[in-house]
């Protein structure tokens, strides 16, 4: 009997110990985060195409980021144009007063892009003492628009922002998008890697 109990003593010992091996409390290895996803069509309106790899922790940041890819490149824009739609407006319309011009020129700025669509356009409101944005290009090419899948891993102090697109056909389309998300708020020091897979 005593051997019997010994035998199985030793044989739930051996199990726990399998077991607890196999759950390596300190290991590293990848981990998935929750993320959602959400739109940012004001300014992928303005700044769409090229790379794009941010990481957005702070109002001050994201207040910077709203400036460098949707205030700028419309103001750029328009102080670019501006004389040359003025002057086509006059030429068309004469005996008009400058502010029946200046109305003119805004009315065929706004109608056309990158303007289209941005008059009263309102950025989302993102906490960020809960969230951090990410945001990275998934430009590609294809025959039509391509399948996404995003995944956000953990590798002890890294996060990886992870882009899988699956291309549909060789045309030569350029399909430009860029996929943002909020993740729960992670250290302004941490390090984020960007990764962009694509696959037919």
């Amino acid at each position: 009997m005593k051997s019997t109990k010994n035998i199985f003593a030793l044989g739930f010992t051996i199990i726990i110990s399998i077991v607890v091996g196999s759950c390596d409390l300190t290991s590293t290895g990848d981990h998935t985060i929750p993320f959602e996803e959400i739109q940012m069509q004001g300014m992928d309106r303005v700044s769409i195409g090229g790379k794009l790899e941010v990481v957005i922790n702070s109002q001050e940041e994201y207040e910077e980021l709203i400036y460098q890819r949707f205030q700028k490149p419309l103001d750029d824009y328009w102080n670019s144009n501006y004389q040359s739609v003025l002057q086509t407006v006059k030429e068309q319309n004469p005996g008009l007063t400058d502010e029946e011009y200046e109305e003119l020129v805004r009315e065929i700025f706004y109608s056309t892009l990158p303007f289209k669509g941005t008059e009263n356009y309102i950025h989302p409101k993102i906490n960020f003492n809960q969230y951090t944005l990410l945001g990275q290009d998934a430009n590609s090419g294809g025959c039509e628009l391509p399948a996404y899948k995003i995944e956000v891993l953990k590798n002890g102090a890294e996060y990886v922002y992870r882009i899988t697109i699956k291309q549909t056909g060789n045309c030569e389309m350029s399909i430009l998008k860029n996929k943002w998300i909020l993740i729960r708020k992670i250290p302004a020091d941490s390090n984020v890697k960007f990764e962009k897979i694509e696959i037919e």
